[in-house]
C-alpha cells in the first residue's frame, strides 16, 4: 500500500487514470447479478482506494498477473432477491472503516401480487474535503493548477484533528495544542508544497513528537491510530483523483422514477467522478414497477364475490 508520500509525488508527476465500472441486471424475481470491471494502471488498480470485490461468491476474471500496457479485473456475483452488498469490498485489517470510500448499494424487490416494484437506492458517500482541507477541494477540481499551501493545510488538519480526538483533560490539551500551533504557523505554513511533499515522513515524526511527547504513553497507541486513519483517509481521496465511474443498471418493468444521467434502451447510466462525492453524496435512484393486469382483474373479481357472498348471507340471516 503506498503511503501519503509517494501518493502526492505521483499526484505531482504523472495522471493514473482507473476506470471502475458496475453493472446490475436485476431479474423479474428479484434475484440480480452484480459485475465489477476495473481497467487502468496495475498499482492504482489494486489500491485500497477502491477495493475490489473477491471471495466467495465472486467469478474473477484478471490480467494482473500478465505482462501488458493495462489491466483489467472482473468480478461477477450472483445475488438473491433483497441480498444486500457490503459498502466496501475491503478485506484487510489494516485500515479503519472511516477511512474507506463507502458505497452502500441496495437493491430491493416487493411482490403485491398485483403489482412487483424493483427499486435501485445506493450513494458513494461524501469525503467531506472542503470542510477539512478546503484547497485540496480546489486542487482536485482543478489539478493542473493547485493552490498553494496545499500540503501545509493537509499537515495542519492531520495534526490538529488527531490531537483534538485525543481524549486529553483540557488543560493539558490547551498546552500541547499551543505548542502544535507554534510549530504549523512559524516552521509549516511558510514551507512550499514541494518541500513537505519531498519531506513528508521526517516532519510527520517531528509532529507526532510535538504532541505526543507532553502526554501520558496511554495516549500514544490512540494518538497513532487517529493519525494513521486522517492520513489513509486523505490519500485514498487524492488516490481517486483520475479515477473514472460508471453505474449501470437494468430493472424489469416499467421505470417510473430516476436520477440518472442517461438512459440507452433499458439500461440506466451513471457517469461519475470523486470530484461528485467530494462535499456531498453522490445518489443513485431508479424504481420500476411490474404491474399484473389478469392478477388486477382476478382480485377485483374475487372482491365483488366476496361482497356479493356477504350480501346473499346477511339477507339469509
Amino acid at each position: 500500500m503506498r503511503n501519503l508520500k509517494i501518493i502526492l509525488l505521483i499526484l505531482l508527476c504523472i495522471n493514473a487514470c482507473v476506470e471502475h465500472k458496475y453493472f446490475i441486471v436485476v431479474s423479474p424475481d428479484g434475484g440480480y447479478s452484480y459485475e465489477y470491471k476495473g481497467h487502468g494502471d496495475r498499482q492504482d488498480l489494486t489500491d485500497a482506494d477502491v477495493p475490489l470485490p473477491s471471495g466467495l461468491g465472486w467469478l474473477v476474471h484478471s490480467t494482473l498477473s500478465e505482462d501488458v500496457e493495462s489491466y483489467d479485473y472482473t468480478a461477477l456475483k450472483i445475488l438473491n432477491a433483497n441480498e444486500s452488498l457490503p459498502s466496501s469490498f475491503y478485506m484487510g485489517d489494516s485500515l479503519y472503516l472511516p477511512s474507506l470510500l463507502s458505497h452502500p448499494i441496495q437493491v430491493q424487490y416487493s411482490n403485491w401480487f398485483v403489482k412487483e416494484t424493483y427499486t435501485l437506492d445506493a450513494k458513494f458517500e461524501s469525503r467531506h474535503v472542503s470542510e477539512k482541507y478546503p484547497k485540496v477541494a480546489s486542487m482536485i477540481q482543478d489539478a493542473e493548477n493547485p493552490e498553494m499551501g496545499w500540503a501545509a493545510e493537509v499537515f495542519n488538519y492531520l495534526f490538529t484533528e488527531t490531537l483534538g480526538r485525543t481524549p486529553l483533560e483540557f488543560n493539558q490539551q490547551g498546552m500541547v495544542a499551543v505548542e502544535l500551533n507554534r510549530w504549523l504557523n512559524e516552521d509549516i505554513a511558510s514551507l512550499p508544497d514541494s518541500v513537505i511533499i519531498d519531506s513528508f515522513d521526517e516532519l510527520k515524526e517531528t509532529g507526532l513528537d510535538i504532541i505526543m511527547q507532553p502526554v501520558s504513553p496511554i495516549h500514544y497507541d490512540a494518538m497513532d491510530s487517529l493519525f494513521k486513519q486522517l492520513e489513509d483517509e486523505v490519500r485514498i481521496t487524492l488516490d481517486l483523483m483520475d479515477d473514472e465511474f460508471e453505474f449501470s443498471i437494468v430493472l424489469p418493468g416499467k421505470l417510473v422514477r430516476t436520477n440518472a444521467d442517461t438512459t440507452r434502451g433499458d439500461t440506466l447510466f451513471w457517469i461519475y467522478s470523486v470530484r461528485d462525492f467530494l462535499n456531498e453524496d453522490y445518489v443513485l435512484l431508479a424504481k420500476s414497477e411490474q404491474a399484473h393486469p389478469t392478477r388486477i382483474k382476478v382480485v377485483i373479481l374475487f372482491l365483488i364475490a366476496l361482497l356479493l357472498g356477504l350480501f346473499i348471507w346477511r339477507r339469509n340471516r
